[in-house]
């Protein structure tokens, strides 16, 4: 499987998932959604509307954020860093570069460093 940034679907009549108010629905409406989601856009790059301003929260406006919701897509984009990287951060909003060496975690670094740290903690997991 080959997937790019260009594979992801817009699917328009769907709730924003990136917003709040995706998830402060009922969960009949999420999960309708969300399978909605795996079948006609795996991977959506939803727009952010106008009135969720970053700035007002001290944050980077950056382009936004993939939505991903099918487990063979999810561990593409996971083995693939160097197309699909997550050093950035993986919150909806970016945030200063700096902020990511403070205040991220290993689920937001690519290999090789997420590798070496996983190692050094997967002894305290088996």
């Amino acid at each position: 499987m080959t997937l790019t940034p260009a594979d992801a679907v817009d699917v328009d009549d769907l709730e924003n998932p990136v917003l709040g108010m995706f998830w402060d629905r009922g969960q009949n409406d999420i999960e309708a959604d969300l399978a909605e989601l795996r079948t006609k856009a795996p991977i959506k790059f939803p727009e952010l509307p106008d009135e969720v301003d970053p700035a007002l929260l001290g944050l980077i406006e950056g382009p936004g954020a993939y939505v991903t919701t099918r487990h063979a897509e999810i561990l593409h984009m996971s083995r693939n860093a160097d197309v699909w990287s997550s050093a950035s951060g993986v919150t909806v909003t970016d945030t200063p570069p700096e902020f990511n060496e403070f205040f991220g975690s290993m689920i937001a670094m690519d290999d090789p460093r997420h590798g070496r740290l996983r190692k050094l903690v997967a002894a305290g997991f088996t």
